[in-house]
C-alpha cells in the first residue's frame, strides 16, 4: 500500500493495490471516493479533505481497507 498526501490541497490518496481503473465511487457525505475495477475490487481511496478523514476516523474507530469494495459499510472495521 502506497499513500500519497497534497499539502495545497489536504487531500489524500491510499493506492490499494493494482489494476484497471473503471469507476469512482462517492462516498457521502465524507467526501471519500473509491476507485475500483471492473469486478469493484479496490484499487484507491482518495479523501479530499483531511478534516473529513479524521471525522471518519473519529465515528467509525478506523478504516477497514476491503479488497472488494461492497459499498460504505465495507470502509468500517469490524
Amino acid at each position: 500500500m502506497r499513500i500519497e498526501y497534497d499539502r495545497e490541497a489536504r487531500a489524500m490518496y491510499w493506492h490499494v493495490s493494482e489494476g484497471e481503473h473503471a469507476r469512482t465511487i462517492e462516498v457521502e457525505p465524507l467526501q471519500i471516493y473509491v476507485d475500483v475495477d471492473a469486478e469493484d475490487r479496490t484499487l484507491g481511496i482518495e479523501f479530499l479533505s483531511w478534516d473529513a478523514f479524521w471525522k471518519y476516523l473519529d465515528e467509525h474507530g478506523g478504516l477497514n481497507m476491503p479488497k472488494q469494495f461492497a459499498g460504505p459499510q465495507s470502509l468500517v472495521p469490524a
